[in-house]
């Protein structure tokens, strides 16, 4: 399978998920006169929705590196396909909520197993760019999802928005069945699900990232949440609730094309310059042969002075056992101090070989 092919059918389920959210906001109306309920119950379909989905991306990630990246894609999709069919069936809002929560796990694999494909197939800067790729395409999904979420309901109510979802998860299901390679290392380290949090918590990167995206999500879903109530309220139509979407969608347009020319760039800066990591490369041998050549240096150094301290030693206890016990102990230390001296000249020799090739 292909770059071009592979990639159009990972856009296509990252979009996924952002899509069926978006796609169910303007339908927040008709929900709330079907099952005569309040706005703030009718927005509680969403507010399950992302706690399910949230749990949806624990799960999938630890369940795609156990079973594989295809067969968690294909029960992910399934699941969503029958949470659509239970969701066209309820009578109750209850009903309803479970439904939405079973689709929100489901859908969590498009995200989840989708980014991590991309990191199997992708390495480094080829990786960086295919993310601001695809950064650039989510950025038309909040107004593809409001837009035909908004013409649905109008039109068919949220059954229609339900059907219509129903059948993207199907189609994605079977291109997905056709085309989805499994990218799975053969070789994969098993890492402890609470291991990983603890150093997620210590990590003050993480947690500033967390803040931004937390604050990002709260202000977009509380758009999405109320915001076809407001515009009703102010006697606008769902139709005109989905032109907001053209706003969300050129913000984020704009950051992820401002990402790709970076992205862009660092690549032919490399492309400009590619005798810089020989260059490095070089740099970091002539650093360890001076470590080495220094190290070898110490230790010449090291065997001179135990050199003259076993000297200075052999001396003094010579004069003492000559003077204690006569000439035929100070013999037997003369031989035991001659064997020393031929002990450091054979540790010394090969320190002098090393030096001098060192040196060459």
């Amino acid at each position: 399978m292909n770059h071009r092919k592979f990639l159009m059918l990972a856009i296509a389920l990252l979009m996924f998920p952002q899509i069926a959210q978006t796609l169910f906001s303007p339908a927040l109306g008709d929900i709330a006169r079907a099952f005569d309920v309040g706005p703030q119950a009718a927005a509680q379909t969403l507010s399950v929705y992302f706690l399910a989905f949230a749990f949806g991306v624990v799960t999938w990630g630890r369940v795609c590196d156990r079973i594989g990246r295809r067969p968690s894609m294909l029960a992910g999709l399934a699941i969503y396909v029958f949470a659509c069919v239970f969701g066209l069936s309820v009578r109750s809002f209850n009903g309803l909520l479970m439904a939405q929560a079973l689709a929100a796990f489901g859908a969590a694999v498009g995200s989840v197993v989708t980014q991590t494909l991309l990191r199997d197939r992708f390495r480094g800067t080829e990786l960086a760019q295919v993310f601001s790729l695809v950064g650039m395409a989510l950025a038309a999904s909040p107004a593809i999802g409001l837009f035909s979420g908004a013409s649905l309901a109008q039109g068919f109510g949220y059954r229609g928005v339900l059907a219509a979802l129903l059948l993207l998860a199907s189609a994605l299901w079977l291109w997905s069945w056709r085309a989805l390679p499994e990218t799975r290392p053969p070789q994969l380290t098993s890492v402890g699900l609470f291991a990983t949090m603890g150093d997620m918590l210590r990590d003050p990167g993480i947690w500033r990232s967390a803040l931004w995206i937390a604050t990002f999500n709260v202000a977009l879903f509380s758009y999405y949440s109320l915001g076809p109530f407001l515009f009703e309220r102010l006697g606008l139509s769902s139709s005109a609730f989905s032109y907001s979407g053209v706003m969300l969608a050129l913000a984020s347009g704009f950051g992820g094309a401002d990402q790709k020319h970076h992205g862009v760039q660092q690549c032919a800066e490399r492309r400009r310059h590619p005798r810089e990591g020989q260059v490095q490369h070089g740099r970091r041998q002539t650093a360890d042969q001076s470590h080495r050549q220094f190290d070898i240096h110490k230790a010449r150094q090291h065997i001179l002075v135990l050199d003259v301290l076993g000297e200075v030693r052999a001396d003094t206890h010579r004069k003492q056992v000559a003077s204690d016990n006569g000439g035929e102990l100070e013999h037997r230390v003369a031989q035991q101090v001659a064997g020393q001296r031929a002990g450091n000249q054979l540790v010394r020799q090969p320190a002098g070989r090393h030096h001098e090739d060192g040196q060459d």
